[in-house]
């Protein structure tokens, strides 16, 4: 039995239903041959998933190991990835966490490029102070590293209200 038959059994048909439905909207692309696949068609699963990360396996199309890319690929939206972190927020305390984590940015050690706290699957609500450090998976160059976690939205309040 695979790891995912075996995580699959223990969810409900319709959840069960709901799982493989995204996991086959979730994408792969070898960075060898460029040839796309869903992760369900790759053995895997893929529900409730958050960030874009990068795999490292066997492509069964060139043969070769190879990193790949995994983004979404459905017409719809992506599902949210934040729904589980803010459940405990209020509706106007959740839009106010997702506005702020947009405006913390983490710079790629690697290639340089930033992305919003938010876009890498993180949280950064009423944070005080720049130049903190985090471990990410840069969704540009897909490389591992310790990004500067920076402040590029409006100056902040100093009160207290």
């Amino acid at each position: 039995m695979a790891l995912r038959d075996l995580v699959l059994w223990f969810m409900s048909p319709a959840r069960r239903a709901a799982a493989e439905a995204e996991s086959r909207r979730w994408m792969a692309t070898c960075e060898h041959c460029q040839h796309t696949m869903s992760i369900w068609d790759m053995g895997g699963l893929r529900f409730h998933g958050a960030g874009r990360p990068v795999m490292r396996q066997k492509c069964p199309n060139c043969g070769q190991w190879s990193s790949f890319h995994v983004f979404w690929g459905g017409s719809d939206p992506a599902p949210p990835m934040h729904d589980t972190q803010l459940t405990f927020l209020s509706d106007a305390a959740r839009a106010k966490a997702e506005e702020e984590s947009k405006h913390w940015m983490a710079e790629c050690p690697n290639c340089h490029a930033k992305t919003s706290i938010w876009d890498l699957g993180g949280i950064r609500y009423k944070a005080a102070g720049d130049g903190s450090w985090a471990v990410y998976r840069c969704t540009h160059c897909g490389k591992s590293g310790w990004h500067h976690i920076r402040w590029e939205g409006p100056p902040k309040s100093q009160s207290s209200s």
